[in-house]
């Protein structure tokens, strides 16, 4: 355990015995813990100068120590090398104060970023315990409306142009938050869509994404199950006719399509599973 009771007075400055005026770049990395390349970064941005050895080796003065230790400081703060180098070379207080204060807005930015990522992944771990404390029971639940957007048809890129394939991009470029979901009806193209409910939309601030389509919001019978796929075998299909199969156990009167939400991936080699949240739209007619 640290003592912290080593309280100060003026003998300690007699206490330290002088050291190496120069070190080499390996002795100064590991006494920084970093790797000899990081050293050499410093010096590709003229933060520290080292001088060369009669052999051509880096020797470093101890005060570069201090410089690294401020550059070091600064990095952990947020700012990136080129800004550490042209801050050191600007001595306008102003300028250092106008930078960061630009730091500060773009750590509260990543601060709230990581707020919604935080909540987003407690509902997707909420999803998957609920995945496997529901099992194999089918259940009737009330889902929200479904704001989708496509980007595969069965087992191809979806064919968008201009308006639509910037949409799509905006809505790639918005993950993680947003769900991928299945879409078929037997004897029909399965769409796999990114997908987002309206409440999703704004806690994310993702209301700016266009949709394909909304799902209004409904009842389905809910079951959940695997659909396995490797080169020779895809057992989506199957897993739709039991979804379908399962929900018919409620004697309700079913809609033709269904929703499969994908909670979970697992990979093995070149074969892999995802396990679904299989939505079979209630019929309210």
């Amino acid at each position: 355990m640290m003592k912290r009771n080593k309280k100060f007075d003026s003998t300690w400055l007699s206490q330290y015995e002088c050291g190496k005026k120069e070190v080499g770049i390996f002795e100064l990395a590991e006494l920084l813990g970093v790797t000899s390349e990081a050293i050499r970064k410093y010096e590709n941005k003229d933060i520290i100068q080292p001088i060369r050895d009669q052999r051509g080796y880096r020797k470093f003065y101890s005060w570069d120590l201090t410089k690294i230790v401020y550059a070091r400081q600064m990095r952990q703060e947020g700012f990136s090398l080129n800004d550490i180098s042209d801050i050191a070379k600007n001595n306008d207080a102003q300028y250092q104060v106008e930078k960061i204060e630009e730091m500060q807005k773009i750590l509260m930015q990543e601060i709230l970023y990581r707020k919604k990522l935080i909540s987003w992944l407690s509902v997707q771990k909420n999803e998957v315990m609920h995945s496997e404390q529901q099992g194999d029971r089918c259940v009737i639940e009330h889902l929200p409306a479904l704001y989708c957007c496509v980007y595969m048809v069965d087992e191809t890129l979806v064919d968008k142009k201009g308006e639509d394939r910037e949409h799509l991009k905006q809505w790639l470029q918005a993950l993680p938050f947003s769900s991928v979901c299945y879409i078929g009806e037997k004897g029909q193209n399965a769409l796999s869509c990114l997908t987002l409910t309206e409440d999703e939309l704004r806690a994310y601030n993702l209301e700016h994404l266009v949709p394909d389509f909304i799902i209004p919001e409904r009842y389905y019978a809910v079951s959940y199950a695997t659909a396995e796929h490797d080169d020779e075998h895809d057992s989506s299909e199957e897993c739709f006719l039991r979804a379908f199969h399962n929900a018919k156990t409620l004697n309700v009167k079913l809609g033709g399509y269904i929703i499969a939400r994908m909670i979970r991936y697992v990979q093995n080699g070149k074969a892999y599973a995802s396990i679904n949240k299989m939505c079979v739209p209630i019929d309210d007619e």
